[in-house]
């Protein structure tokens, strides 16, 4: 299964990580704008809330040279905005000692960033998956998981669980893993 690189990567992305035994990275792609490469959503107590981090590209550079920019202190907000919505959830402080490193490291790269992620995700997650990259760009084709994974898709399997604004806002599909952890803890029985 081929996937997109991503950055915190949603509850489906993991679903379809499941449902194969090999994963690739799709990295001879065009990067593009406004997608989960360099975002993520949490849910605040406002509705879905999007971390985005700042990158070095335009929507005509190969996924691979994307670098990642440092010249704003983004990974502390990011970090600070996990801890404001989640400080509450049930799993937050199993969870945040597992990733809290992740917002300090610095790679240069993109593909190395959210790659160093990803192989945390599956570690805490207890998921065990070959993930390389492709070599050469792959066409997408019809039902394809990089069409699957986007923002705008809307699950029809989808199931709701416990999220930590639920008394306040309806349930929030496409949510990145984090939220799930933190709500439901280490098992994807999703």
């Amino acid at each position: 299964m081929i996937l997109t690189t991503a950055y915190f990567p949603s509850l489906l992305y993991f679903r379809l990580i499941l449902s194969n035994d090999r994963i690739e990275i799709e990295a001879c792609e065009n990067f593009q704008k406004q997608t989960q490469r360099n975002r993520f959503l949490i849910a605040s107590d406002k509705g879905a809330q999007t971390l985005t981090m700042p990158v070095h590209a335009h929507n005509n550079i190969p996924v691979r040279d994307v670098k990642v920019d440092y010249s704003m202190p983004w990974q502390r907000e990011h970090l600070r905005a996990i801890e404001t919505c989640y400080g509450s959830a049930p799993y937050y402080p199993y969870v945040i000692d597992k990733i809290q490193d992740l917002f300090s490291t610095k790679d240069e790269w993109l593909l190395d960033y959210n790659m160093r992620i990803l192989e945390r995700l599956l570690e805490i997650l207890h998921i065990k998956r070959e993930v390389l990259y492709t070599t050469t760009f792959q066409p997408i084709l019809e039902n394809d998981a990089r069409l699957i994974t986007s923002r705008n898709f809307k699950d029809p399997s989808a199931r709701e669980y416990y999220q930590v604004f639920s008394e306040k806002i309806p349930f929030i599909p496409n949510l990145s893993i984090i939220d799930y952890m933190m709500c439901e803890g280490f098992s994807v029985n999703y």
